[in-house]
């Protein structure tokens, strides 16, 4: 019987040994598809009307639409529509602007008006949302997407026209540039 022990004691140690061995392991690959939302902008534009010669005007962004610039005598009159970004929602994303310092008079009159940028020459926020005043000039800001995946942006710009002048029109173009930050 001690005899028969040993015995059924060693197949049993052999028995699991063999379990033991016959383990093995392997990987599971786990794959997450994730898509994207194209980052998109439309423009916006920024019109200035009826300013007067040998003036600098202040004109911030104005998310409102109540066309503050001075100094106002009367007849001066800026429009400002906004930039849309879309993409994903909740997301940052980079805003830069390449701006002109001046605007050339069209059909090859003389002068130029100068541009000027500050703190309160751009704003970006949602629609109807706390607006964000930035300067647009040499900086990136970063903006943040709304729960739809869109911001509005504002540009404006402080003009400075010349003494005299033969142009009615001065004309010229700013680029906006936006990426996931």
């Amino acid at each position: 019987m001690k005899k028969f022990m040993v015995v059924l004691f060693a197949a049993l140690f052999v028995l699991s040994l063999n379990s033991v061995v016959a383990q093995t392991q392997d990987l599971i690959p786990i794959v997450v598809g994730v898509s994207a939302q194209a980052l998109a902008v439309s423009p916006g534009d920024l019109t200035f009307e009826e300013l007067n010669a040998n003036t600098c005007y202040q004109a911030p962004a104005d998310p409102a639409g109540l066309n503050t610039i001075a100094p106002y005598t009367g007849a001066e009159a800026v429009t400002q529509t906004a930039s849309t970004i879309t993409g994903d929602p909740f997301v940052p994303v980079d805003v830069t602007f390449t701006l002109p310092t001046f605007l050339a008079g069209t059909g090859g009159y003389a002068g130029v008006v100068t541009l000027g940028y500050d703190n309160l020459s751009a704003a970006w926020g949602e629609d109807g949302a706390q607006t964000y005043f930035f300067n647009p000039q040499g900086t990136t800001t970063t903006v943040e997407l709304n729960a739809s995946g869109e911001c509005y942006v504002l540009l404006s710009a402080n003009p400075c026209t010349p003494r005299t002048f033969d142009a009615d029109s001065f004309e010229g173009f700013a680029v906006i540039t936006v990426q996931y930050h």
